[in-house]
C-alpha cells in the first residue's frame, strides 16, 4: 500500500514538473531589463535626467530612454505611432492632442515665464518697457509650442509690449541657447531656465504670474508595451525626492 502512494505521489511530481517546467529560457526572460522610452517636454531634461538616474539605480531592471523635444512635437510623434511609454508634456493642451492615446494624465508641475537677460546688460534691459527699444534683439518660443503659448499669454496680460521677437524658436532650449551666446538681448523663458542660468542672467518676474505659468501633465501611453515598469516610473515623478528636485530647480509642484 505505501510503495502504491509512493508511486502515485511521484507520478503526480512528473506532471507538475511537465506542465510547469523550470527552463532556463523561462528564467532568463524574467531577468530582462526594460526599457522604457519617455518623452518630455526640453525644459525637462535637466530634472528628468537627475531623477531617471536615481530611478535607474533603485530599480537595475529597468533602463530609460529620454526624448526631449516641444510638446506639441511630441504629441504629434506619438499619434504617428512613435514607440513611447511616458508623456510629460509642458502644458494641457499638449496633452490633449493626445488624449486618446495616454490614459489618465495628472499634473506633477508647473513652470513659469519669465523675461531674462544676461547680467553685463542691466542697463540695457531692466524692465519689460525696455524691449520697446529700437536697439533690443528679443527672442521668444514659436506660439506653436507650450513656451510660446504661455508668453503670448503672460505679454497679453501686460499689455506694455508693441515690439516684435527677431525670432520665434521651436523649443525653450533654443531660446535659452541664444540669450546666452549673445545673439539677443533678453528672452522669455521658464523660471526653471533662468535658475538654471542665474550666474549669467537676471530675471524680471510678470506682475501677473498666473497668465504667464503652464501646467505639467504626464501620462501612460496607451501603447506601451511595459506597464508596470513605466507605473513604477510615474511613481517615482511624484514622490518626494522627485518633487523636491523639481521644486529646486524652480519649478512648482502638485500638491
Amino acid at each position: 500500500m505505501i510503495a502504491r502512494r509512493k508511486s502515485a505521489l511521484i507520478c503526480s511530481l512528473t506532471l507538475i514538473v511537465t506542465l510547469f517546467p523550470t527552463s532556463p529560457a523561462v528564467s532568463a526572460t524574467t531577468k530582462q531589463k526594460v526599457s522604457l522610452t519617455i518623452f518630455a517636454a526640453s525644459s525637462l531634461s535637466g530634472t528628468f535626467t537627475k531623477i531617471g538616474a536615481l530611478f535607474e539605480r533603485d530599480n537595475p531592471g529597468i533602463s530609460l530612454k529620454f526624448s526631449f523635444l516641444a510638446s506639441s512635437v511630441l504629441a504629434s510623434q506619438i499619434a504617428d505611432g512613435a514607440p513611447a511609454d511616458v508623456f510629460a508634456a509642458a502644458s494641457s493642451p499638449d496633452m490633449m492632442r493626445a488624449k486618446k492615446l495616454v490614459l489618465a494624465p495628472k499634473i506633477f508641475a508647473t513652470n513659469t515665464i519669465v523675461l531674462a537677460h544676461p547680467r553685463s546688460n542691466r542697463d540695457l534691459v531692466a524692465t519689460f518697457s525696455d524691449l520697446n527699444k529700437k536697439s533690443v534683439k528679443w527672442v521668444q518660443c514659436a506660439s506653436t509650442v507650450a513656451c510660446g503659448v504661455a508668453t503670448d499669454s503672460a505679454l497679453k496680460s501686460l499689455r506694455i509690449v508693441i515690439t516684435r521677437p527677431v525670432s520665434y524658436e521651436p523649443n525653450v532650449a533654443s531660446v535659452v541657447s541664444k540669450l546666452l551666446a549673445g545673439e539677443v538681448d533678453a528672452a522669455f523663458i521658464y523660471h526653471s531656465d533662468y535658475l538654471a542660468n542665474r550666474n549669467k542672467l537676471r530675471e524680471v518676474a510678470f506682475p501677473n504670474p498666473l497668465a504667464a505659468t503652464t501646467n505639467y501633465p504626464i501620462a501612460l501611453v496607451r501603447q506601451s508595451k511595459h506597464r508596470v515598469a513605466s507605473q513604477k516610473f510615474l511613481i517615482e515623478i511624484f514622490s518626494p525626492r522627485s518633487r523636491k528636485i523639481l521644486s529646486t530647480a524652480g519649478f512648482g509642484v502638485a500638491r
